[in-house]
């Protein structure tokens, strides 16, 4: 899906718990597909995406906890050509993906929040 998108892509990911013992391959491939794909950018979170960075490379970013993800997510969607806050680099996508014992949620919630007037998708939902 979001690599069909005709824009900037960004993917948003933590831990997927429920791929079983082989979770670290599965994260690994992840990465592999999503470099593959030509996915912009990772910002990722979780012992498991680890994997997942080092599978996407120089792109990638890898993020102690949640809070730390958005902090950085939201200072590199700012965009300022007129000022406003409300505003984000245009033409950007963003997918958000992550167990729910992640509470991804909050980050998109943030999204939500602070980019209410910009064109995000935020796991395939339109803002």
């Amino acid at each position: 899906m979001l690599a069909s998108v005709a824009a900037e892509r960004w993917l948003v990911l933590a831990d997927l718990k429920e791929l079983g013992e082989d979770a670290a391959l599965h994260h690994t491939a992840l990465g592999e597909f999503a470099l593959e794909k030509s996915i912009d950018r990772l910002y990722a979170t979780g012992e498991l995406c680890r994997c997942t960075v080092e599978a996407f490379g120089d792109r990638a970013q890898w993020f102690d906890d949640k809070d730390e993800l958005l902090e950085q997510l939201q200072q590199e969607l700012e965009y300022r050509e007129d000022n406003t806050v409300d505003s984000i680099k245009p033409d950007t996508v963003v997918l958000v993906k992550g167990s729910r014992s992640m509470a991804m949620n909050e980050v998109v919630d943030a999204l939500r929040k602070n980019y209410a007037k910009a064109a995000l998708k935020v796991a395939g939902e339109a803002l």
